[in-house]
């Protein structure tokens, strides 16, 4: 396992965005950490309230005519798990993305 300290990391604090822009974001960096560059922590909000889904959740479990009734942006998460709400008002996220090998096991 490398250690962490020998990689640059970057720390990005970012207002509220779009669910899809946050995933493509975390995607983005998870590219350029796999390319050797730096290794990132994101913390950020989402807007509107979004409701992300695993990566190979069925889209079919979702009420989509409640999410778009109620203005509910639905994206997919590039990790596992099932559905997360994320709220506008009380949701604060965060990612840390660097190499598996790089990190400490779950």
């Amino acid at each position: 396992m490398t250690a962490l300290s020998e990689n640059d990391w970057r720390l990005v604090r970012e207002e509220s965005l779009t669910g899809p822009m946050c995933m493509a974001l975390d995607a983005v960096a998870a590219e350029t950490a796999v390319a050797g560059g730096p290794r990132t922590v994101r913390v950020y909000q989402w807007e509107p309230a979004t409701l992300s889904l695993g990566y190979h959740q069925n889209p079919e479990d979702i009420d989509w005519d409640f999410c778009k009734r109620e203005g509910i942006t639905v994206t997919r998460r590039p990790t596992g798990g099932g559905a997360i709400y994320h709220d506008t008002y009380g949701d604060i996220s965060y990612s840390i993305i660097a190499p598996a090998d790089e990190l400490p096991p779950t």
